[in-house]
């Protein structure tokens, strides 16, 4: 058994972890509700605009925007979306299982795959596996609309100089404080099929409900000036919207993901520091027994 001052020893440097975990819980609170109402403020309007622009699309040929331009694809741009710090449970390693997964496909098919990363994290793992086009850290938190512009505009001037057939995103989609989900999806070229299966992800029964009302009733769109021109300028920004939108899905479940291995590492040292405790009362009073035992002998000794 270990000595008292190695039980007390240990007893202090896992209450002083204790502490540790216990102050990021209640950082990655704070953080976390102020990230879930970025993430669920701007989620419906991606979504309607998603169905707008599906709706737009469904007539008009890919020749009416570069950004439609459908063509076989031999190299591919992945946009991988990560937290810039770790200690936030299975998150990181979901989202690289399915980056990983994503590469051997895509070597399978022998197709190229470049990486553009938003997230230290992310940029670390890249390295290693791939070839990194352009990186950005520490805007998660303070993540504006004019951010994700200048982001999302590589992959569109990419695409539309034809240096990459295809544009996907890897990111974590918050549903809850105790679930994140890492999804992928295509981004360019914009297929209204795809569209459609984007604009489901996340929504509740009755919403999809609505939505097959809808559909079953569409009425014709008039375009003004045209739907040419409108798709120019809207195409565009849907991209920009997809990559904030993802950018802040991905901080709220780090925030979540992070709040909730703290607190469960704050509970595990809690556990730790009582079953210590115990073996150091127990070693205590071994040796408080076995002095008082060799005390009374000598005692007893004195006496013959």
């Amino acid at each position: 058994m270990a000595s008292t001052r190695d039980i007390k020893r240990r007893i202090k440097s896992i209450n002083n972890t204790r502490q540790i975990t216990k102050a990021m819980q209640m950082v990655s609170a704070a953080k976390m509700k102020k990230a879930q109402v970025a993430a669920l403020r701007t989620r419906y309007y991606a979504n309607t605009a998603l169905e707008v622009l599906g709706s737009i699309a469904e007539n008009m040929q890919a020749e009416a925007h570069p950004l439609l331009n459908k063509r076989e694809v031999k190299k591919i741009l992945l946009i991988l979306i990560s937290p810039d710090k770790g200690l936030c449970g299975g998150l990181n390693s979901n989202l690289f299982k399915k980056a990983l997964r994503f590469l051997d496909k895509a070597k399978k098919e022998n197709k190229e795959l470049d990486f553009l990363c938003v997230g230290k994290k992310g940029i670390d793992f890249s390295k290693k596996i791939g070839n990194i086009i352009a990186e950005y850290e520490k805007i998660g938190d303070k993540i504006k609309i004019t951010d994700a512009t200048s982001i999302a505009q590589i992959p569109i001037d990419y695409f539309t100089n034809a240096k990459y057939d295809q544009v996907s995103i890897i990111f974590t989609e918050y549903v809850s404080t105790l679930k994140q989900e890492v999804r992928e999806q295509q981004i360019l070229p914009f297929e209204k099929d795809k569209l459609l299966d984007m604009t489901k992800a996340g929504k509740k029964e009755e919403e999809k409900q609505e939505k097959e009302i809808l559909e079953k009733s569409k009425a014709d769109y008039l375009f003004e000036p045209s739907a040419k021109q409108i798709l120019a300028t809207l195409l565009p920004r849907l991209v920009d919207m997809q990559v904030f939108q993802a950018i802040v899905e991905s901080n709220a479940s780090e925030h979540s993901a992070r709040m909730v291995a703290m607190q469960n590492a704050s509970e595990n040292a809690k556990d730790m520091i009582a079953d210590l405790s115990f073996t150091y009362n127990q070693a205590r009073q071994a040796n408080i027994t076995r002095e008082l035992a060799e005390i009374t002998a000598g005692a007893e000794a004195l006496k013959k």
